[in-house]
């Protein structure tokens, strides 16, 4: 059956071309299906957090765990209410998207001729790298780039991924081509930890070196061997 964008007054973007969807823009149950799986794929993707929000003796995790047991009490794990008032561990999880953003390169292609800082020519139709991972640990943009701080995100601002007006940070892109799923993602990373942290602390294997290789996104090398403690109380 078609569905349409712009019923309900939503209004996506024209695959490809930059403008709105109108009425006349049928959306298929195929395509529909389509964005759905590629949402999930997102959220197992982003699903990612650095070792530095697990491990102690930096008071991330415990500033974390707070906030879990306050908000969670004897829930199993996050309704929808209690999810929107993980407000710190929303941010663990943003900061560490901002060290290690999936994708790490964004692909977009000119629509319009254009000049690129630099006296860079764009000719319409030409494909632009987008360095998102060089952007976020840029220290033109950033207080202490290569430095773990959930901080630098307020607790009594929107989340950091719902406003990128400023495109310094964009790990889930932004403007009309922002990425469908990223509600799902942040959703899906932060009620997983919720629900881990609450038992366990993380601890880091002694020795071991991670790693980082690129490609469509950013993996470990060597795994992310962890030692696991079970919480008191």
């Amino acid at each position: 059956e078609p569905r349409h964008a712009g019923q309900g007054g939503d209004r996506g973007c024209g695959h490809g071309t930059g403008r709105p969807l109108t009425q006349r823009d049928p959306m298929s149950s195929r395509r529909i299906g389509d964005l759905d799986r590629r949402s999930s794929t997102a959220g197992q993707e982003h699903g990612v957090v650095s070792p530095e929000s697990l491990f102690p003796p930096s008071p991330t995790p415990a500033q974390a765990q707070e906030e879990i047991d306050r908000v969670l009490g004897a829930s199993p794990h996050p309704d929808l209410a209690q999810y929107q008032q993980l407000r710190y561990l929303q941010r663990c999880v943003a900061e560490s998207m901002r060290l290690y953003p999936h994708p790490p390169v964004l692909l977009r292609r000119a629509l319009v001729p254009d000049e690129l800082p630099g006296g860079y020519k764009v000719p319409k139709g030409q494909d632009v790298m987008i360095s998102v991972y060089n952007i976020h640990h840029s220290p033109a943009v950033w207080d202490e780039p290569e430095a773990f701080r959930p901080d630098r995100f307020p607790l009594d601002a929107p989340p950091p991924t719902e406003q990128n007006t400023d495109y310094r940070y964009i790990p889930f892109s932004g403007g009309p081509r922002k990425c469908v799923g990223d509600q799902f993602a942040m959703m899906e990373a932060v009620s997983a930890l919720a629900v881990v942290l609450r038992r366990f602390t993380f601890y880091p294997k002694p020795g071991h070196e991670v790693g980082m290789t690129t490609g469509a996104t950013i993996h470990t090398q060597n795994g992310l061997y962890m030692g696991v403690g079970l919480r008191q109380g």
